[in-house]
């Protein structure tokens, strides 16, 4: 799960803005407007100690580091609103409604003098786009702060030429923080609409104005990571990097993209860059040098210290523990090393009876047993090494290879670097798909790619695997207007899913109707034929598979996005990682950034129209959720990876509903009616059930509640399935809380019932989404 962060604007409905939206007032702005001159112009962008400007990176600096509570306080929150200062107004507003207190911000601004910063900002700061564009009819002042709203109020109506339209006009203010915000967002929607060299142009105007500002040449490395020129995105993300050591954001994606990189000299450069920042505060960087320390210095010990220093700061701890394990086995340290790979399982997945991948734990115990370090006789070693390739721990086994010379350590070796070769070789076909789908190309289809794996099988494997390859159409599937995949079920058809299944990795390949062939590969750690899921009441059986150590993703995850698993008819799937990686991030941030949780105690009150069935202001309710989750569960941090399982395991019953497809047809038909013919509100509507089902059967229905809050506002009109769904889900459930005040007594009727659903304990939660999900059915 993912809190929203956004300072700026409404969202857009398919809009990648990232950290331009998330801190986008707070990113470095001056008090003295550019108009005054060349000179000024200068002398602004390079930054001279005047105290606006200090306060104003100041603020820039604490947002950046999550310290919004830091920020507000050096913006004087308690002091009047003076439009002689409208930076400062612009960003106590964005500050205010990032951390749950619209209605503080809207009483400041209605406090102003009448004019047309007022009217501005009370666009600013209201709650749908439809009342934003009301006031900015009222008339504005000229100097683009309007220009700013107008361009992110559009963006989130779905007109993305209207919203470039506004930015550009914002680029021509005479304040600089409006023009570089301009120059931002025009890059993103010019990027979103194809025109990628004039994004970059955009993106290399906001550099010039203020290299102090790291997004520019942080969205530039995003972009070019996202049309398949990782060098230039790591070299981007470099000179963001050091604009901003202490972001850790930044750091992360430098690593992730530098993970990408193939071996040779400009991985080892842009890895030595890397560590030159000295960015020691930084756990993202600390993991980032673990990182660097490993696979290029080739120093174990030094690779630990970064890691174990990463992790004791707050790392997020995939990647961080996987190259902590590496390092430990590089150290010749097995057993601690394969103590880490058992930690990264969720609960009772190891020795589940009914779990396919047992035997191979077991044996994995048994193996360092009697190999735990590497000091055990070379035939223990060679046992261990095999043990790990059948759990996919290819990286490991290797290394418990290293320095042995016997025939069969030889051999197996030989075998694993041909797979390792192919496998990477696999990836990259796969990564220039999605590259090809960013720059608005034509991918191949799926066919044209299953075409080029037996020349990869040839160059990589060992002539008897290349001749298992030569024919991998089998286990091909197809349904017309939704698309085509490969077998991945637990009998699998595919030879290609069976050559990584004997590798211990799990591979789910397919291409949607529109858009790129998507694999996802992981290690598989828990594989069940028919597997029992109790979902609503229900008991289905499924064939379920649960991994980790992820060495390819979805287009989604290339983009910056998250996908932790998805239900499909051959296999429901899981990556465990993913899960548990997204609730170490929200603890974290919740941790270190708790302004929410001061600022929005009161549930704003419940005006006309939706009354107090609103959906628009979420009022800080998602994270008072998480902390709840976060003070029930302590350090344990499987919950969402138990609220994942359960939206899973909901969206079984709809292909028990729809599947086959002519013993389902009725059920399909009245859904798409009701639906009005099309999928995509189909999809939002499974969403929905899947959601609700989730806030029933999860082990945390509050957590399952706050991923749902955390996507709103939903204000575009066609959002994406999830962001609908989830808003769809909600409004079920408020629906049934207000017609039963009896049954949820505590909530104040008079104000809306949105932010106040973490009043709610969890049998209520439970409760009202299993009406609601009777309902949506």
């Amino acid at each position: 799960m993912q809190t929203q962060g956004l300072l700026l604007g409404f969202r857009a409905q398919a809009l990648i803005l990232g950290p331009v939206l998330l801190l986008g007032a707070l990113a470095g702005a001056c008090h003295a407007p550019v108009g005054r001159g060349a000179a000024a112009t200068r002398a602004v962008a390079s930054g001279p100690e005047s105290r606006d400007l200090v306060r104003l990176r100041a603020v820039r600096e604490r947002a950046r580091a999550h310290d919004r509570m830091g920020a507000l306080r050096l913006l004087e929150p308690d002091a009047p609103l003076d439009p002689a200062d409208p930076e400062r107004c612009w960003l106590l507003v964005a500050l205010w409604r990032d951390v749950g207190a619209r209605a503080r911000a809207q009483r400041a601004v209605a406090a102003m003098a009448p004019g047309g910063l007022r009217t501005t900002l009370l666009a600013f700061a209201a709650e749908t786009p439809r009342e934003a564009l009301t006031y900015l009819g009222r008339g504005s002042g000229p100097d683009g702060w309007a220009d700013l709203v107008r361009s992110h109020v559009l963006a989130g109506l779905g007109d993305l030429e209207g919203s470039r339209d506004a930015a550009e006009r914002a680029t021509r203010s005479p304040w600089l923080l409006v023009r570089i915000d301009g120059f931002l967002l025009s890059a993103a929607l010019h990027g979103e609409l194809g025109a990628l060299d004039v994004a970059r142009a955009r993106l290399r105007t906001v550099r010039e104005l203020a290299p102090w500002d790291a997004r520019g040449a942080h969205e530039a490395g995003l972009m070019e990571r996202r049309v398949g020129r990782p060098v230039q995105a790591a070299d981007d993300l470099l000179e963001a990097l050091a604009a901003a050591p202490g972001s850790e954001t930044i750091a992360r994606d430098l690593q992730d993209t530098w993970r990408t990189l193939a071996p040779g000299p400009d991985r080892d450069r842009v890895a030595e860059a890397a560590l030159a920042v000295q960015a020691t505060s930084n756990p993202a960087w600390e993991a980032l040098a673990g990182a660097v320390a490993l696979d290029v210095r080739h120093d174990a010990g030094l690779a630990e210290r970064h890691l174990r220093s990463a992790l004791a700061a707050g790392a997020l701890p995939v990647p961080t523990e996987q190259d902590l394990r590496r390092a430990l086995f590089a150290s010749g340290r097995y057993r601690e090393g394969v103590a880490l790979l058992q930690a990264a399982l969720p609960p009772d997945v190891r020795e589940a009876r009914e779990n396919l991948v047992g035997p191979c734990w077991r044996a994995l115990s048994r193996a360092v047993a009697a190999a735990p370090d590497r000091a055990a006789s070379e035939p223990a070693r060679v046992l261990l090494a095999r043990s790990l390739l059948s759990l996919g721990a290819h990286r490991d086994a290797l290394l418990v290879l290293e320095d042995a010379t016997g025939e069969a350590a030889s051999e197996l070796r030989r075998r694993l670097e041909g797979h390792v070769g192919f496998e990477r070789a696999f990836a990259e076909l796969l990564r220039a798909g999605y590259a090809d789908a960013a720059r608005d190309e034509s991918p191949p289809d799926l066919d044209a790619v299953l075409a080029q794996v037996p020349g990869l099988a040839r160059r990589h494997l060992l002539p008897a695997e290349a001749a298992q390859l030569v024919d991998v159409r089998v286990g091909v599937s197809s349904v017309p207007l939704l698309g085509a995949w490969v077998d991945h079920g637990v009998r699998a058809a595919s030879p290609l899913v069976r050559h990584f299944r004997a590798y211990g990795r799990y591979l789910v390949l397919g291409q949607r109707s529109s858009g790129p062939v998507e694999a996802v590969l992981l290690s598989l750690v828990y594989l069940a034929e028919k597997a029992p899921l109790r979902t609503t009441g229900f008991l289905h059986h499924h064939d379920v598979a649960i991994g980790i150590d992820r060495g390819l993703g979805t287009a989604v995850v290339a983009e910056g996005g998250e996908l932790g698993g998805a239900c499909l008819p051959d296999a429901l799937w899981f990556d465990a990682d993913s899960a548990r990686t997204s609730e170490a991030a929200w603890r974290r941030v919740l941790a270190r950034d708790p302004a929410t949780l001061v600022f929005a105690h009161d549930p704003p009150p419940a005006p006309g129209g939706e009354g107090r069935l609103a959906l628009t202001d979420p009022a800080g309710v998602t994270e008072r959720l998480v902390a709840r989750v976060a003070r029930q569960r302590g350090p344990d941090l499987w919950s969402s990876w138990f609220t994942l399982r359960a939206h899973e395991a909901g969206h079984v019953t709809d292909l028990r509903t729809h599947l086959p497809v002519l013993q389902g047809l009725p059920a399909t038909l009245r859904l798409l009616a009701k639906a009005g013919g099309s999928f995509h509100d189909v999809e939002r509507h499974l969403e929905c059930q899947a959601q609700l089902a989730a806030v029933v059967d999860a082990r945390d229905p509050a957590l399952a509640v706050a991923e749902m809050t955390a996507l709103l506002p939903v204000v575009e009109p066609d959002p994406e399935v999830h962001r609908g769904g989830y808003h769809d889900a909600l409004q079920l459930m408020l629906r049934h809380i207000d017609k039963n005040p009896a049954a949820y007594p505590g909530l104040d009727r008079t104000e809306r019932l949105l932010p106040q659903l973490d009043r709610l304990d969890d049998a209520a939660l439970r409760r009202a989404a299993w009406n609601a999900w009777r309902a949506a059915r």
